[in-house]
């Protein structure tokens, strides 16, 4: 993660302020029921800069600009989230950053609607504001200003123009929508390229990669144009996926949608039942083929081949998609937050930009089939086995997929050590077969028997490395994310792992108006984890970030801890509307640091790979809380 250095101003800099705000309406005077448009405008003088509302790179020193208009959202009803004129791009040599900051003059604007039952007056009210202002030398400490705002209310009926809602932005801003305003349409375009590359990387995705790969160069044939017809097919399941059925259920249903199909349990039952679908036909025990009225279809190709595995590799990709939702929210989210705005155009490019980059390895493997040509696409005894290991690793996964079913109805069958077992019991039994195979059936010359021999030994050292972890000890790698958490009132163990003794003393919430309340009691600020039951990234941060001894201190000690789910649990769709409302995102996992006072002071999204990098993001938030 990269740290950006705050230097502070003088006391004769801080009294002489580089930024003024002010605050208005966009309309003289105000009926009951109508519409209006708040506008702040922020006075800045030459040199300094403050930062978005929505930065696309978090860091944990450099304060975004923050409105706390809760008096505002209380008196009147919000219709959209804060826009924002257009950034600049300011460069930052010495630390290595491309920042988007506003530089003179920038504006910012929320749409309210009048209650009806208000009676005729002039109502005061107040917007506080948080920001950092930076110049080429020097960043002030984060500071906020209290803006006062009259919204008069007249006597009469609401008038029919002022019943629209105004989303345009003025001359400040050239952009589609407030998120994007920044961008070009080719920095979009590459913004949800290289989106979709980074998510190949993910702990969700990788499993799936050898599967897929399996698909194409064992079962597909060598012809490149029928290996370019799977592509396509596979492209489109990941393409139906993410940019049909995404946009339109965030557009019918809110961009919160998406997470709990993620998460619905029958979503992952029938994951879990696709993927055993696959691993025993891998097996061996049938063969996956299409109805002939849908062969029908593809009559216009000339081999039976293709026919066959076409619809197999649209439900390959569609698989692919699903495996890999709960980590790759990230930029969805933003996406389907957006479109819920009725800006539909960007994200339906976006999502589509995004399925394609996500699948362009096997655009690669397509147009270029000699790679894995030679010996590798012979037949054999080989390739039988390498269909076993493919097999497994599927099974693996229809498990993790029936794991997630158990954890989100929360029946507590599949826990930790149950799904360990099971683990264990599918590596044995492929050492097992391949060694019989190995030992007995002699297959094949030096090459056959010495690729048996690697893979039975994986195997063995598989289930091996996988039952040290019973009894809660920690597997020190990415898989601890993809088992089921410790049951309620354990917890991993591992070496620099806070102890038993010392987790013990946690006490995190599950409700955030309880927290809050003990943040007043205490004086201390709120810690908030919004995560998931089936979010592989936020187990990760979890079991491998949270239980780190030096962040486990920080945590318990300085701030009021609230794991709040956005996926199930009691208080799910409260913890999803605070998140959507509050931060406009449904990324997980997402972490916000909270003052007592119930004002955000600093966010992030994703997760952290070392400890000390989490820990200085804690350190950060409460230093601001502290100022």
């Amino acid at each position: 993660m990269l740290i950006a250095i705050v230097a502070y101003g003088s006391l004769s800099l801080a009294a002489n302020e580089p930024v003024s705000f002010e605050a208005n309406i966009d309309k003289e005077d105000l009926r009951a029921g109508e519409n209006f448009r708040v506008v702040i405008t922020a006075n800045i003088k030459e040199g300094w800069t403050i930062y978005s509302l929505y930065p696309y790179i978090k860091q944990s020193l450099l304060k975004e600009t923050t409105i706390l208009d809760e008096e505002l959202s209380t008196k009147f009803i919000p219709l959209t989230p804060w826009y924002e004129s257009k950034l600049i791009t300011k460069e930052l040599p010495v630390l290595g950053l491309t920042l988007k900051v506003h530089s003179l003059t920038a504006r910012f604007y929320r749409n309210f609607k009048i209650r009806k039952e208000f009676p005729p007056q002039l109502l005061a009210s107040e917007v506080k504001i948080g920001y950092q202002a930076c110049n080429s030398r020097i960043c002030l400490p984060p500071r906020y200003s209290d803006v006062a705002l009259a919204i008069p209310i007249m006597e009469g009926e609401p008038r029919a123009g002022n019943l629209i809602i105004d989303k345009h932005i003025d001359e400040l801003n050239q952009g589609e929508s407030f998120f994007f305003s920044d961008v070009s349409i080719l920095g979009f375009l590459l913004l949800a390229a290289s989106t979709g590359l980074l998510a190949l990387l993910t702990p969700c995705v990788l499993p799936m990669i050898p599967l897929t790969v399996n698909h194409f160069v064992l079962q597909a044939p060598k012809q490149r144009s029928t290996r370019i017809y799977l592509i396509i097919s596979f492209l489109a399941g990941i393409t139906l996926i993410y940019s049909v059925s995404g946009i339109l259920i965030s557009v019918l249903w809110g961009a919160s949608t998406v997470t709990n199909l993620a998460a619905n349990p029958l979503v992952n039952l029938l994951s879990g039942g696709l993927f055993l679908i696959f691993a025993f036909s891998l097996y061996g025990f049938f063969k996956i083929s299409t109805p002939s009225q849908l062969l029908n279809k593809f009559s216009h190709y000339n081999q039976r081949t293709k026919k066959n595995i076409l619809v197999s590799s649209l439900l390959i990709g569609v698989a692919f998609t699903l495996s890999s939702f709960t980590c790759n929210l990230q930029l969805m989210g933003a996406l389907l937050v957006v479109a819920t705005q009725g800006n539909w155009l960007w994200p339906l490019i976006g999502m589509v930009v995004y399925s394609l980059a996500f699948g362009s390895p096997f655009i690669l493997l397509g147009i270029f089939p000699q790679i894995f040509s030679g010996k590798f696409l012979r037949g054999g005894k080989w390739q039988h086995h390498l269909q076993v290991l493919i097999a497994t690793l599927e099974l693996l996964v229809a498990i993790k997929f029936f794991s997630n079913f158990d954890l989100t109805l929360q029946l507590n069958i599949l826990t930790r050590d149950v799904v360990l077992a099971i683990y264990v019991i599918i590596c044995l039994s492929a050492f097992i077969y391949t060694s019989y195979h190995l030992l007995f059936k002699k297959e094949g010359g030096k090459y056959a028997q010495s690729m048996l021999l690697v893979l039975a030994g994986s195997y063995l050292l598989g289930s091996i490395f996988l039952s040290t972890g019973f009894k809660n000890n920690s597997l020190y790698s990415l898989l601890d994310s993809f088992l089921p958490p410790p049951k309620e009132g354990e917890y991993l163990v591992g070496r620099g792992y806070a102890t038993i003794e010392e987790s013990r003393q946690e006490n995190w919430f599950s409700n955030y108006q309880e927290a809050l309340g003990q943040a007043k009691k205490l004086n201390k600020p709120i810690f908030v984890d919004f995560t998931g039951y089936t979010c592989i990234n936020c187990r990760w941060m979890e079991q491998n970030i949270f239980r780190q001894r030096e962040v486990h201190k920080e945590l318990n000690n300085n701030f009021i801890t609230v794991r709040l789910y956005t996926d199930g649990g009691k208080y799910q769709k409260d913890n999803q509307t605070m998140q959507i409302s509050r931060f406009k995102t449904v990324a997980l996992p997402f972490y916000a640091i909270i003052s007592p006072q119930d004002k955000v002071i600093t966010t992030r999204a994703g997760i952290f790979s070392e400890g000390k990098d989490f820990t200085a993001f804690l350190i950060s938030g409460k230093v601001d809380n502290d100022q």
